[in-house]
């Protein structure tokens, strides 16, 4: 869920179960396709999905300066940066 009230944090879906060897999790983010882990327990996981989400966006950002940034309709795509809680 993203929202525009300043007030609240950007709130993320975690789907998991215990690994085949039962020595931890494996998980995904359900909000951000590809952002996938595993954890020796669930704190691990959580911060593992945090680090493999922020990467995505890094290489996503990445992708896109080499691309020559966002077409839309033949035209370059504005751009603006913004900060969330």
């Amino acid at each position: 869920m993203i929202t525009n009230d300043a007030s609240k944090k950007l709130e993320l879906t975690i789907v998991y179960k215990e690994s085949v060897t039962k020595k931890g999790y494996v998980g995904f983010l359900k909000d951000v396709p590809g952002a996938a882990s595993q954890g020796a327990d669930m704190d691990e996981l959580r911060n593992k999905l945090v680090d493999a989400m922020f990467s995505i966006f890094e290489a996503n950002r990445i992708w896109s300066e080499e691309a020559g940034g966002l077409l839309v309709d033949g035209d370059p795509a504005k751009e603006e940066k913004f900060e969330f809680a």
